[in-house]
């Protein structure tokens, strides 16, 4: 089994450089690394987290490492209050 970590990516609501990087890992862990698992650790954004949720929800989308069991821990730990 594969697992690989991604922290502290910082993403904002502005786009910029930390977004146009992050489109590269994630198409890096598609296409190069594949990964079983993905395991996102740190700050993963900040500023406006009145709508975090649901932009890393559309950031994670393209993630194809185990996608089903993905999508419910992050919806798990959105329903528990967990950033």
């Amino acid at each position: 089994m594969q697992i690989a970590q991604i922290s502290d990516t910082h993403l904002t609501h502005r786009g910029g450089l930390t977004e146009a990087n992050f489109r590269c890992l994630i198409a890096y862990l598609n296409e190069v690394a594949r990964p079983d698992v993905v395991v996102i650790t740190g700050d993963i954004q900040v500023m406006h987290p009145d709508d975090a949720d649901e932009r890393l929800r559309a950031r994670l989308t393209g993630l194809a490492a185990r996608r089903a069991e993905a999508q419910k821990l992050i919806d798990d730990s959105l329903a528990e209050g967990v950033p």
